[in-house]
């Protein structure tokens, strides 16, 4: 299965962050580019929010769901190794 990079292209000052906690890198295992935002977003919701009645799907967006916040690429093999050290991955 792939490895995405999602990488912050807005400064940390940008006010479409509105208050989200984790501006950094973030590695997620997935099929394809909409899995890599789902799962990023339930990464962030488990470890910043915790409320298990939230609903990822329907309600719930995160800073890794807005474009102008996150780009997202796709890694070789050699990059996942060098950047698993870094950064924390989602699977």
């Amino acid at each position: 299965m792939p490895v995405w990079k999602l990488s912050p292209i807005a400064r940390k000052d940008d006010p479409h962050w509105k208050g989200y906690q984790y501006k950094d890198p973030l590695l997620v295992k997935a099929e394809d580019y909409v899995d890599v935002r789902r799962k990023a977003t339930r990464w962030y919701k488990d470890k910043y929010q915790g409320d298990p009645d939230i609903k990822i799907d329907q309600f719930y967006r995160s800073a890794f769901s807005d474009e102008k916040l996150y780009q997202v690429t796709e890694l070789s093999l050699d990059e996942t190794e060098e950047q698993s050290q870094q950064y924390p991955l989602v699977k």
